[in-house]
């Protein structure tokens, strides 16, 4: 069983004791869609930054080169798609931005 400290009478756990409160299953369950969260956010971020590879590439090999990048709109449409997926799916699952407007 996972123990966090804390101050008496906190929302974290069901016990009232001073010092230790244990962890219950919703903050189990919290953490866990954090972690999900943030492996969802990271592959948001790969897909923002291979976006922005495949434009350099794409203008300098067209402009410089003559040779553009074969299947760079489809690439980016795709990249697109995972962005706002995963921006929507992170946002679900964070309800930080949630709480901070209310509170």
């Amino acid at each position: 069983m996972y123990v966090a400290y804390c101050k008496p009478h906190s929302k974290i756990g069901i016990s009232k004791t001073v010092g230790r409160v244990y962890m219950t299953g919703l903050n189990k369950f919290e953490k866990f869609n954090r972690r999900v969260s943030m492996g969802i956010e990271w592959v948001g971020l790969a897909a923002l930054l291979l976006m922005m590879l495949v434009t350099t590439l794409d203008v300098i090999g067209s402009k410089l080169f003559l040779l553009p990048v074969f299947g760079a709109f489809d690439i980016m449409m795709l990249a697109q798609v995972e962005t706002g997926g995963t921006y929507q799916v992170a946002n679900v699952l964070d309800k930080d931005n949630i709480e901070s407007i209310q509170g």
